[in-house]
């Protein structure tokens, strides 16, 4: 059976590529101050993983949101590997680097948002995101 792991999990307000393939990460949190709830917020969530699998294993990544309250919030995110990067020596790793824009995502309450990746159902990574509101 072949590997995947999470080299990094993470939210931003914006991703600049440069010509170099080289990425930056502008304002990267953790932790936000709104002023107001609910309300909308835009961002990218960015995940890269290493993996190792042969032709015909698995390549479904999955990223569920963990509400405040501790439920799932709506459908699974869904990310495909690359079918083409197979390998037979378990040794050589691909890297797959998904940015995933978020527009309007809705924070209802002030709380814990929790970015949980998965494969095969088992957890590899996870980012959490702390919204608090202005003055508390």
């Amino acid at each position: 059976m072949g590997k995947v792991f999470t080299r990094y999990l993470l939210t931003c307000d914006e991703v600049v590529e440069h010509k170099n393939g080289n990425l930056d990460f502008i304002n990267v949190f953790e932790s936000k101050i709104l002023s107001d709830f609910p309300t909308k917020l835009n961002f990218v969530l960015m995940l890269a993983v290493e993996y190792n699998l042969k032709y015909k294993e698995n390549r479904e990544l999955k990223i569920d949101i963990i509400l405040p309250d501790k439920t799932i919030k709506g459908n699974s995110l869904i990310i495909i590997l690359n079918e083409d990067d197979n390998t037979d020596d378990e040794n050589e790793l691909f890297v797959a680097i998904n940015q995933i824009n978020i527009p309007n995502f809705p924070i209802d309450e002030e709380g814990q948002y929790t970015f949980v990746a998965s494969y095969n159902e088992k957890v590899i990574g996870r980012h959490s995101v702390l919204f608090n509101r202005e003055g508390e």
